[in-house]
């Protein structure tokens, strides 16, 4: 017996399918087919094993399980019949195919996206180092959108841009078909982006992520807390609130009164409350300091800007027993969950990425007030 199973494992194909199987299964997570139609601007279907991308951490401890199942599996049916029955991808396909087919219902990245190309109808600027882009589809009307989703970009001209950059939507004007977009020039992509011009047009991948909750009953009062760029979604989220029946009220933050963007236009959806660090504008202090905090009680809060100051306020909104939402700016790629360069350790331990699960989460559910 023991010999009979020394030479089960000394076997060469079992010892080659071992060795192989790591590099099968590193292409298997990383590699994913096309999630595009040539021939359509359709969000097609990604391959299944997108589908534990997120939660990697979780899934990563079996595969050496499933590595060796399979080499064995391959192996004794090598013997038997001579030939490769199925590739490690195969394998776990139809290992796991039911477990994709119930994820395949409950991720938003199956809700339909699209890349379009959009043109530029209107750029402004409004302030040194920021530009914002008004654009609309070159034909049809812009699909739904939420509040806090993002788009990808597709930087044009730039030899240093490979990858998409992903930019918040500022607003969404449907009655003329337009798509803003506030963008802050930093890098060479967004310095690429912030050149620009009306009539020019950019590719884009949209509507990405999950994005803020919008109460299930009318008359609740929804304080946004925003900081820097971070202003910029909560802008649309304040228009979807009010038009929902509630009561957004606006609590912006910047080192002076010259960094706060907009203001005209949050004023159209709600109350404004300006905090900067010089008091140039409004109180002096950081938003977590502001006189209105004491003065009256919210429903929930979202908030979106630097880390530290999202922190703060999620630290804020525990203590008054608040419950808060924060839209993260992790540093993305893809957009869709596969590259895991945006994930965000949660409080249970798992990491999620912020690009797919997010980019806004509950903070009860972030490490953030441990």
């Amino acid at each position: 017996m023991i010999f009979k199973v020394f030479y089960f494992f000394s076997d060469k194909r079992l010892i080659e399918n071992i060795f192989h199987v790591p590099w099968s299964a590193f292409h298997f997570f990383l590699l994913f087919s096309p999630c595009f139609s040539s021939n359509t601007s359709e969000f097609i279907e990604p391959p299944f094993y997108l589908y534990l991308m997120p939660n990697i951490s979780t899934y990563f401890p079996y595969i050496p399980i499933l590595a060796c199942i399979y080499a064995a599996t391959d192996c004794a049916l090598f013997k038997k019949r001579g030939n490769k029955i199925f590739s490690f991808d195969a394998f776990t396909r139809k290992l796991l195919c039911n477990f994709a087919l119930t994820r395949i219902k409950q991720q938003t990245i199956f809700m339909k996206k699209y890349v379009k190309d959009l043109q530029i109808a209107e750029v402004e600027i409004p302030r040194e180092g920021y530009i914002l882009l008004k654009m609309q589809p070159i034909d049809g009307i812009l699909p739904e959108i939420m509040p806090g989703q993002f788009v990808e970009i597709q930087v044009p001209d730039s030899p240093t841009t490979f990858l998409r950059r992903p930019i918040s939507v500022n607003f969404v004007d449907y009655e003329k078909n337009q798509l803003w977009l506030l963008i802050h020039a930093v890098g060479d992509g967004t310095k690429r982006l912030a050149q620009c011009q009306k009539g020019d047009k950019l590719n884009c991948m949209f509507p990405l992520g999950n994005g803020f909750t919008i109460p299930e009953t009318d008359g609740k009062k929804v304080l946004l807390v925003g900081g820097g760029v971070g202003t910029a979604p909560l802008l649309y989220f304040g228009k979807t609130l009010r038009e929902a029946g509630c009561e957004p009220v606006f609590l912006l933050g910047g080192r002076t009164g010259n960094d706060l963007m907009q203001l005209q236009d949050f004023e159209q959806y709600g109350r404004i409350y300006v905090t900067t660090e010089d008091a140039s504008m409004g109180e002096k202090g950081f938003v977590t300091n502001h006189s209105i905090l004491t003065k009256e009680k919210f429903d929930s809060v979202s908030t979106c800007g630097p880390k530290p100051m999202m922190v703060a306020v999620a630290r804020w909104a525990a203590s008054v027993g608040v419950p808060c939402e924060a839209s993260l700016e992790n540093l993305m790629a893809c957009g869709l969950g596969a590259c895991l360069c945006c994930v965000e350790k949660m409080k249970d331990g798992h990491n999620l990425c912020v690009c797919k699960e997010g980019p806004v989460f509950n903070t009860d559910k972030l490490s953030w007030l441990d």
